[in-house]
């Protein structure tokens, strides 16, 4: 390497006032503009490289070790130097420095140090216990790194070329590492594709299963009623594979196979055993045969025909409809109606839009259950019964009706309660 460029990879603590060999004097110093003064901190910040060199008592060198991480000296006969990147920068990483300062306020270099017999005794690396270091002036105590030691050490260690080893050795690992990142980058892709396939193999053989798990329930019909011959028309079936957190972690023999039935009609109440069927993965079709139990059947608005009458009012109910008829030859009001149910009571109040009806005519619009009719009534007139229960129970239903006849001016009560066979009711509902 030329000596021009030598002297541009002096660090700021390299360049010196102290007299260099002659070789050195001839160097132009002005292909050096270009690098600004400034710590080493911030040169190591950006990396580079760290050699290790030891010198014995002719001023021979010998490189030791190279390396990008920071070194320790092992002992005082060693130098520590930093190396950038670009090899444009040399010089002794101090563990530490003591700058001197001018009592004058005048700026002195920074490559100058003042040193004491602390700082040459310490065993942490200094500038005043290195042997790349001049005395400029020997009565104030005043040091500087001399160039030409640094100069002698790069020469005798090649340690430019060392360096361009080193850097070309870091560039083939970190290639070769790249290629290698590649090609496990590569074999991961490859292995996520395998895997992604035979998770979808796997999900296609599984569905495959599921869809040949067959149901064959065997209906009994112990409600007594007509009731539907189709197992679909009374439950549904739900099939389902029972996969991991990560379906794909899962194996085909380990997964559970899930047949739900559960009631999907309102009009009968049902026993499904097993409603329910785990059951693991078979290269055959597979067949579950549940047993559907009907045992009874709902109604609601189980409400008999009933009719009542006394001299001046009759009272006909069928089919949620109640039909008043004033039976005088007056103007006949009704004031209040109540319904009887099997005990629960619920009544219309009307008050002052009390119900008129003209002598001897039937009111137009009948008055309908739903609004006479309170909720706990509705619920009494609700059943799931078998044809073997509803035989043997009783509905005790009527009306209770106020009303006067508007002539006598006086309040009468029209009332009368029945007991129906719960089965010719809902026969007759039925029909």
């Amino acid at each position: 390497m030329k000596l021009k460029l030598l002297l541009c990879v002096f660090a700021i603590f390299a360049f010196s006032a102290v007299a260099a060999a002659d070789e050195l004097s001839q160097i132009n110093t002005a292909h050096c503009n270009d690098y600004k003064l400034g710590s080493i901190d911030g040169m190591i910040k950006a990396g580079g490289f760290f050699a290790l060199v030891e010198g014995s008592g002719d001023n021979n060198w010998i490189l030791k070790k190279i390396d990008t991480a920071p070194l320790n000296r092992e002992n005082t006969s060693q130098e520590i130097l930093f190396i950038n990147k670009a090899i444009s920068y040399v010089a002794p990483n101090y563990s530490y420095f003591r700058a001197i300062i001018n009592p004058y306020g005048m700026p002195r270099p920074l490559w100058r140090f003042d040193c004491n017999s602390e700082d040459m005794e310490s065993q942490t690396y200094n500038p005043c216990n290195s042997k790349l270091m001049g005395r400029l002036m020997p009565i104030i105590g005043d040091y500087e790194i001399d160039r030409g030691k640094i100069l002698d050490v790069i020469r005798q260690t090649q340690l430019i070329e060392r360096i361009k080893e080193r850097q070309d050795q870091i560039y083939a690992q970190e290639a070769q590492a790249q290629a290698e990142l590649k090609e496990k980058a590569k074999e991961k892709q490859a292995q996520e594709a395998r895997a992604a396939a035979e998770c979808e193999l796997m999900k296609h053989t599984a569905q495959e299963f599921l869809d040949k798990i067959k149901v064959f329930p065997l209906l009994s019909n112990k409600s007594g009623f007509d009731a539907p011959q189709s197992y679909s028309d009374l439950v549904n079936v739900t099939k389902k594979i029972m996969y991991g957190f990560h379906a794909c972690d899962d194996k085909l023999e380990d997964l559970d196979f899930l047949i739900m039935l559960s009631k999907d009609n309102s009009d009968f109440e049902l026993d499904i055993e097993p409603s329910r069927y785990h059951i693991k993965y078979s290269t055959d079709e597979y067949k579950v045969t549940p047993i559907i139990t009907i045992k009874a059947k709902n109604f609601t608005e189980v409400y008999p025909q009933y009719s009542n009458q006394d001299k001046s009012l009759r009272v006909e109910f069928d089919r949620g409809k109640l039909w008043l008829t004033n039976k005088t030859d007056n103007f006949l009001q009704i004031k209040s109606i109540s319904v009887y149910y099997n005990g629960e009571i619920s009544g219309l109040k009307l008050g002052d839009t009390a119900i008129e009806l003209p002598p001897q005519a039937t009111r137009k619009e009948p008055l309908l259950i739903d609004t006479l009719a309170s909720n706990d009534v509705k619920v009494q007139a609700s059943y799931h019964v078998s044809k073997e229960s509803a035989m043997t129970a009783k509905i005790l239903f009527g009306f209770a009706i106020k009303y006067m006849v508007v002539e006598q001016n006086i309040d009468k009560t029209l009332f009368k309660q029945k007991t129906y066979n719960l089965y010719d009711v809902i026969s007759k509902k039925t029909d």
